[in-house]
């Protein structure tokens, strides 16, 4: 039995935008009912360049994989 590997890419995807959709949230909330302070604003900075960091490393990742590739189960 062969699954092929791009499911693990989907996997991965619907991943992805589950955290973007999150993330959306997140600095909606903290920009509209936080506290305004120079510290609310640093995090948000600091958690937005994180997640672009992950996406960018994320993406160099996914390219380099041939995504025609079958996993073999048994």
């Amino acid at each position: 039995m062969q699954i092929p590997i791009f499911i693990i890419l989907i996997l991965y995807l619907i991943a992805a935008g589950f955290f973007a959709v999150f993330s959306l949230f997140l600095v909606y909330h903290a920009l509209k009912f936080g506290v305004a302070s120079v510290m609310n604003v640093a995090a948000l900075f600091i958690y937005v360049l994180v997640a672009m960091a992950i996406i960018i490393s994320s993406y160099f990742y996914i390219i380099a994989v041939d995504w025609s590739q079958q996993i073999i189960i048994f």
